[in-house]
């Protein structure tokens, strides 16, 4: 068990030079899932600063799904591995040449000379890891933003974490030539590149190089953005900036529902606030319930009428 774990962490171990090691797997899937939020940081820093350029940053995740798509499509047709596996020396091919592998000479031979070929992939493999490696990224970082009343999709995405990690493991320990699910539902698996099938050309390796620096900058720089930020600020003058003016309400024709006298009373259902829950969108302040039911039915703010979802309702705490 010692030996096939150290072969899986380290392939000079036990002779097996076509298996890749779980550090050059982990860190194919890390690089390619470091892509999307490094762009997300970048262009959300662009829009903040830049609010002009909103009417077209706002269709960046259509536009990097379908460059990704491109990009990969174009790695695995040449290189038969997506960006970031070709990086690690590594290449995709069909499970169904590893069953035949051992069985006999003439097998064995087959087998090279597909993978000399180039065709150890079908079109449909080919056709799903590109729709895969561009499409997933994109599924996960909005199901990591779903509100409260989508908990089923949160529940699917800790599901999709748990089978992957079991994949893994499975991996490691070698029970499974899979490195994910995914890979198992279309069967594919990942062996390391040989000599002959090395790429020759090195302007493709160095433009991967300066992608690989560019999102572990991302990556560190939004791990350590706040930190910077608060020593920047060290030794500064504090100033206090007054809140910003409150929204006006809108007119009953609007839908408003306007404001009480009473600053403790609840705008919609007019007594006096039972369990207070304020606005993120307005700054108003409710009972709990009543704008729990206002933003369920409507969607919007009872007050303003500002367009509104659930998880934008904050709790209170007023002293008796």
């Amino acid at each position: 068990m010692t030996d096939l774990i150290l072969s899986s962490l380290y392939p000079t171990v036990g002779g097996q030079s076509s298996r890749p090691s779980y550090m050059e797997l982990a860190g194919a899937a890390d690089l390619s899932a470091g892509v999307w939020p490094s762009v997300k940081f970048v262009m959300a820093v662009l829009m903040d600063r830049h609010p002009h350029l909103q009417r077209w940053l706002k269709h960046w995740p259509s536009a990097l799904t379908f460059l990704l798509a491109l990009l990969e499509y174009t790695s695995i047709t040449e290189h038969r591995a997506s960006m970031s596996e070709h990086f690690f020396g590594l290449c995709r091919e069909s499970v169904d040449l590893r069953k035949l592998e051992g069985l006999s000479a003439m097998d064995e031979l087959k087998v090279d000379r597909l993978r000399e070929e180039g065709r150890v992939l079908t079109g449909k493999q080919k056709a799903l890891s590109v729709l895969l490696l561009s499409l997933l990224p994109k599924l996960l970082d909005k199901s990591q933003g779903r509100g409260s009343e989508r908990q089923w999709v949160d529940l699917m995405r800790r599901g999709f974490v748990a089978v992957d990690a079991a994949y893994r493991i499975g991996y490691l320990l070698g029970i499974s030539p899979y490195w994910s699910p995914f890979m198992h539902l279309i069967g594919v698996r990942l062996v390391r590149r040989t000599g002959e099938e090395a790429p020759q050309g090195m302007g493709l390796r160095h433009l991967l190089w300066c992608l690989v620096y560019a999102i572990q900058f991302g990556q560190w720089y939004m791990s350590v953005r706040s930190s910077l930020r608060s020593k920047a600020l060290e030794g500064r003058p504090q100033v206090n900036v007054p809140p910003p003016a409150r929204p006006r309400p809108a007119s009953a024709k609007c839908g408003g529902v306007g404001l009480p006298v009473d600053k403790r009373v609840c705008p919609v259902c007019r007594k006096k606030r039972n369990n207070p829950a304020v606005s993120a969108v307005s700054g108003y302040v409710y009972c709990y319930v009543c704008l729990v039911k206002a933003v369920r039915g409507t969607g919007k703010d009872p007050v303003t009428q500002f367009d509104m979802r659930e998880e934008q309702i904050l709790r209170l705490h007023e002293p008796d």
